[in-house]
């Protein structure tokens, strides 16, 4: 391999993937420099070492980041090794806690828009329907849902939300309020009825997300007669149900995990 490959690899490990502890400062010339330009200039990179704590790190969260410690230290790397490396470490899962499978069900007094970004859509949430989701960052997604079904103190500064609102006599949208009762205080209407991590199943993201889709699809055609696309089904949504179907569709989404495991 040339020298010029070897180095955007490296370049290209450092800054696009960042080895989560391993920035270029753990990495130093003799004269203890350590300018990225190094890495574009065809420094040879024989002057090169690796700190020592670098190859005795032995714990899970860095046992990657020693591997290629080790590599570069005894300069065994090459351009397959490098490309078949970034490429296990794209699908390697960081997160299994937060990747699974969530059900969903609402107790607003009105129904609400789907999306706090869009007020004029006819796709709106009730509290006789639930959502069957998955997700690979749940406690974000968990907060998203509480903006969007619950007290706001301002609307989304937005084109598409001021013009709505503009068009209802209302040109202050920070209305301190819900949009789907009359609670003046800080709350929201999302009621979490499951959770299950799927992350667990395997260390490769793609199997993981792939079992996420099989399960979705699974409820979507076994429940097929109980979806909603919205309140009193009008609108467009997606994997919301009826909430009276609730307790089998979580007993469904169980047992495939089950027999997945």
């Amino acid at each position: 391999d040339s020298q010029s490959e070897i180095e955007y690899h490296l370049f290209y490990i450092c800054f696009k993937f960042h080895f989560f502890d391993f920035p270029l400062h753990q990495m130093r010339n003799k004269k203890g420099n350590c300018n990225v330009q190094y890495w574009l200039t065809g420094v040879d990179l024989s002057h090169f070492t690796v700190e020592c704590e670098m190859q005795q790190m032995t714990i899970a969260s860095h046992s990657k980041i020693s591997m290629v410690g080790r590599l570069i230290a005894e300069k065994a790397f090459s351009f397959d090794k490098l490309t078949n490396y970034l490429q296990l470490m794209k699908t390697l899962i960081k997160n299994p806690d937060q990747i699974g499978i969530y059900v969903l069900s609402f107790d607003m007094k009105f129904p609400m828009s789907y999306w706090e970004k869009n007020p004029g859509s006819d796709s709106f949430v009730s509290n006789q329907m639930i959502k069957v989701g998955k997700t690979q960052k749940f406690f974000k997604r968990m907060e998203e849902y509480k903006n969007t079904y619950g007290f706001r103190e301002f609307e989304p500064n937005t084109k598409i939300v001021r013009e709505y609102w503009k068009e209802r006599g209302l040109v202050d949208t920070n209305f301190n309020k819900c949009l789907g009762c009359d609670d003046k205080e800080p709350h929201h209407h999302v009621v979490q009825e499951y959770w299950r991590s799927t992350g667990f199943v395997s260390n490769d993201i793609q199997v993981v997300e792939s079992l996420n889709k099989d399960i979705e699809s699974s409820i979507k055609k076994e429940y097929s007669e109980f979806r909603l696309k919205g309140h009193n089904n009008i609108g467009r949504l997606a994997e919301y149900y009826c909430k009276s179907q609730k307790n089998k569709i979580i007993e469904s989404i169980d047992k495939i995990i089950n027999e997945f495991g």
